[in-house]
């Protein structure tokens, strides 16, 4: 009777083993995303999760910065406007910041979530693919990964930049994020607006940050003839900005905006540095030129955010040198950068 008993306890064993080998393994229950939305609620997914979300596959590859095409291929992932929804939906002028684990960001804007018909026909949907030709992550060895599902399957270089705001006019590959553990979902009151004819880019306080800087010093003369201290900026050198929308080449205006108001426009001569210089006592000393003035969107004074009296950005004359300039040039609190050609 006791040997029955051994007998059917191990061929119940075997069975369930035999069983266990024919069913799906388990999918691993670690976090793998963190999904942060704008009115500050924080999600966490595991990968079991993010499979059970939304999804489209379609073909695609991108472009590389030597203009090579790149892994081509059917991806599968959800779409990125469907984490957005999750956390509390978004709105026009909220950006996304995509985080790898290594740190690695890159910052997309609501157009590039929700796209409209003329850039649903270039960039097609933005997802997060966790399958590349019918292997998933983790046998996926790229982690999740932010793609483009454009309706011919490419994503070109021309079609990243043509689908980017001035901070992220980059080679598509740069956009492919791999290994993303972070999705963020930013709503942000600092922005700055840059004109040209019929076209508006408003930047964030986070985008701002990531075009180029300069680091360095300036002074103005009060129209009393009092000289203020040395300011050690951070900012935009506005030239690469306007380089970015127009042939600098060509004659054009410079308008900057405050939130009051207050406007100030720079000729070209002006915007390349050619303005009045003056000693400690006030005096005039010549004019500056671009080798050593130049005109920047001030962040930073010092480590530090601007005062607040002064906004967010601040139009400012500095150099090499510290170069003293008309205080009626530096202008505070700026909202928006009007450039007109001719």
């Amino acid at each position: 009777m006791r040997f029955k008993s051994v007998v059917i306890i191990c061929f119940l064993i075997i069975m369930i083993v035999l069983l266990s080998g024919c069913t799906e393994p388990e999918i691993s229950q670690e976090t793998e995303l963190m999904v942060l939305g704008v009115n500050g609620e924080t999600r966490e997914y595991t990968l079991k999760d993010i499979k059970e979300l939304t999804s489209i596959s379609g073909t695609s590859e991108y472009q590389n910065s030597y203009g090579n095409w790149c892994d081509k291929g059917s991806y599968r992932g959800v779409p990125i406007s469907v984490f957005a929804e999750e956390i509390g939906g978004i709105q026009q002028g909220d950006i996304l910041i995509v985080t790898s684990d290594d740190n690695y960001t890159q910052i997309f804007t609501y157009d590039n979530v929700y796209p409209s018909t003329k850039w649903q026909e270039i960039q097609g949907t933005m997802i997060l693919a966790y399958e590349f030709n019918g292997t998933q992550f983790p046998d996926w060895d790229v982690g999740l990964k932010i793609a483009f599902i454009p309706p011919d399957g490419q994503y070109s270089n021309e079609d990243s930049i043509s689908t980017s705001s001035l901070e992220s006019k980059t080679a598509g590959s740069l956009k492919w994020s791999k290994w993303v553990v972070k999705l963020e979902f930013r709503r942000e009151s600092e922005t700055v607006t840059f004109g040209y004819d019929s076209m508006n880019y408003t930047l964030s306080w986070s985008q701002v940050l990531k075009l180029p800087s300069v680091n360095e010093t300036g002074r103005y003369l009060t129209r009393f003839g009092e000289v203020s201290e040395s300011y050690f900026y951070t900012g935009i050198n506005l030239t690469y900005v306007v380089d970015l929308l127009i042939d600098i080449d060509q004659t054009f205006t410079v308008e900057i905006v405050a939130s009051d108001g207050y406007a100030r426009t720079f000729y070209r001569d002006q915007f390349f540095g050619n303005t009045t210089l003056y000693d400690t006592s006030g005096n005039e000393i010549g004019h500056g030129g671009p080798e050593n003035v130049s005109l920047i969107l001030a962040y930073y004074n010092g480590s530090q955010k601007l005062e607040l009296d002064l906004g967010s950005f601040r139009a400012a004359y500095v150099g090499p040198s510290s170069p003293i300039t008309a205080s009626r040039y530096w202008v505070s609190s700026v909202i928006f950068v009007k450039i007109s050609v001719g």
